[in-house]
């Protein structure tokens, strides 16, 4: 049998749900559901690399220009950063993206 057949008739695996997706105070801090995907797709993305990421994974993994991390995160940061807690940040000078996850699983009531 050949590996074009074995794949046929095969439904492409669907990654699992996003636990953050789900959140209660994510939803009622955004009602924009384009902003929304961009955030748990941010989120769990820099979860599943502990916090940190390089500005051009970032921009690949959210199809941004790289130069245009900034304000891709600064975008995000108006979701994300609530009462003055910086969830979420960008360090130009190190080209790095960080997810302060201990604050997210604290503000937003994550699972860890």
């Amino acid at each position: 049998m050949s590996v074009h057949a074995k794949s046929v008739g095969k439904k492409p695996s669907t990654p699992p749900a996003s636990p953050f997706a789900k959140c209660k105070v994510l939803q009622a801090r955004t009602s924009d559901p384009g902003i929304r995907k961009d955030v748990i797709k941010a989120v769990d993305f820099l979860l599943l690399r502990h916090g940190v990421a390089t500005a051009a994974a970032f921009a690949a993994e959210l199809e941004v220009v790289p130069r245009r991390v900034g304000g891709q995160v600064a975008k995000l940061q108006e979701v994300l950063n609530v009462d003055g807690y910086e969830v979420l940040r960008y360090d130009a000078v190190d080209q790095q993206v960080h997810l302060d996850i201990g604050k997210l699983r604290l503000l937003f009531d994550v699972p860890a």
